[in-house]
């Protein structure tokens, strides 16, 4: 499915138009929505077209009293005038839901870890010495995976997406407002589009969803209850359990969580003294700062740096993911565990990693910290995770859809690196399975 060129672009609209501009309210969130209608599929029987990304671009311009606000606002912290994102489709159920996307969780980590460890172009924070200023931000919601060796594998076809929509919920306008006490949000205008690629076979993806875990009690005892739940997908097999891709524990962010980045964590990365993870094999262990290295090797040569608010990167900080520039102050020489993480990688999926060697879990399961400090609010955990589609929702639903010839004769072939002798669905351990149907028409 990489055999392709430019990737087709698909415009989305809804009752708001295409570009709709809005006036943020002072207190409560505005929805803006695009329909999901007439999705590319096919072009004579030869090609079907894959969903890569949705991509939101938003423009908005931030006013600042007296031309002066009280803290300069840096790019991870934009992210912020989106308050959360839903994408559902009818067929597949929630893809993203609001609960798990809040814009600094998707602007700096999902977006971030899909694109295959890069940033989507370099953006200048705003100064608090300018009046005025309008700023573009992009969001790449992830589909295809570009941190996995077949980001393809989990692109659905375009097909089961027809009648779903689109929603981001804009911030209030005063979103900065506690970070920078003179800054309010003026307008926003947003625009939408689906990034498809062509191939000339018909597959059935790899379900997958982010998962935010917040129902996690305060202790160093940390039980995650709902490892493998759907949450909204449609069609899942869960007697299968699911494969955890990505475990990231949230952090503050910087020095504490007056910093404005919004993730809502309960620690900083340097307070975390040692940990283990029984079902991972992973034995006690006081070198917290070994994950940041075997993060830096999983990501391969895709750092950068970010802007120091003068219009030049700032090489004297560590601001490429997973730290953050958001403290307005230079980090000390120091461990990779830096105060400044956004997050604790406790499992991080690799540039290379396969489906098929996935570690697949079910039920609740735990981690034991040993913090610095004691913590005195619950942790948040984000997880990637993907699913084995039911069989009957596959053959009853799923293939007549995609190719309506093959429903009657349908000859499946498991296609992944691992393939099993005599499987249908199933590949390996737990089935992450790129399911191949061969149309008779092809």
């Amino acid at each position: 499915m990489r055999n392709h060129t430019t990737p087709m672009i698909w415009e989305l609209s809804g009752a708001q138009g295409k570009n709709p501009t809005i006036v943020p309210n002072a207190a409560t969130p505005t929805s803006i929505k695009w329909q999901m209608t007439n999705m590319p599929t096919g072009k004579a029987s030869r090609f079907w077209y894959y969903l890569t990304a949705v991509v939101i671009a938003l423009t908005f311009t931030v006013s600042q009293t007296s031309g002066e606000g009280v803290n300069q606002l840096e790019e991870e912290m934009l992210y912020r005038i989106v308050q959360s994102i839903q994408i559902y489709t009818p067929i597949l159920g929630m893809q993203y839901q609001h609960s798990n996307t809040r814009g600094t969780i998707m602007g700096n980590l999902i977006q971030y870890a899909g694109f295959g460890y890069n940033g989507v172009g370099q953006v200048q924070g705003i100064p608090t010495a300018t009046a005025s200023v309008t700023q573009t931000i992009y969001l790449r919601i992830p589909f295809a995976h570009e941190q996995m060796k077949k980001p393809h594998e989990f692109s659905p076809w375009g097909g089961f997406f027809e009648g779903g929509n689109v929603e981001i919920l804009i911030a209030p306008s005063t979103v900065f407002a506690g970070f920078s006490a003179l800054a309010s949000v003026t307008t926003v205008t947003a625009r939408c589009w689906c990034e498809f690629i062509p191939a000339p076979e018909a597959v059935i993806h790899v379900p997958f969803n982010w998962r935010e875990h917040t129902n996690i009690a305060v202790g160093a005892r940390i039980t995650i209850p709902d490892v493998g739940s759907p949450d909204g997908l449609q069609g899942i097999d869960q007697s299968r359990g699911c494969g955890v891709v990505n475990l990231w524990d949230l952090m503050l962010g910087g020095s504490g969580s007056s910093l404005g980045l919004d993730l809502l964590g309960n620690t900083t990365a340097d307070n975390i003294a040692a940990f283990d993870i029984p079902w991972r094999d992973q034995t006690r262990m006081e070198s917290p700062d070994a994950f940041f290295m075997a993060l830096a090797a999983m990501m391969g040569n895709n750092r950068r740096t970010g802007w120091n608010g003068a219009g030049t990167p700032d090489v004297t900080d560590r601001h490429s993911f997973p730290w953050t520039d958001t403290s307005g102050t230079a980090s000390p020489n120091g461990p990779l565990n830096l105060f400044k993480s956004m997050i604790f990688p406790f499992i991080a999926g690799g540039r290379d990693l396969e489906t098929s060697k996935i570690q697949t879990v079910a039920g609740a399961k735990d981690i034991n910290i040993t913090y610095v400090a004691p913590v005195t609010t619950a942790p948040r955990l984000l997880g990637m995770y993907t699913y084995v589609f039911d069989d009957a929702f596959v053959k009853t639903v799923l293939i007549p859809r995609i190719s309506p010839a093959a429903a009657s004769q349908p000859e499946l072939t498991a296609k992944t690196l691992n393939k099993q002798t005599g499987g249908t669905y199933g590949v390996g351990k737990l089935a992450y399975v790129r399911q191949k149907i061969q149309n008779a028409n092809t």
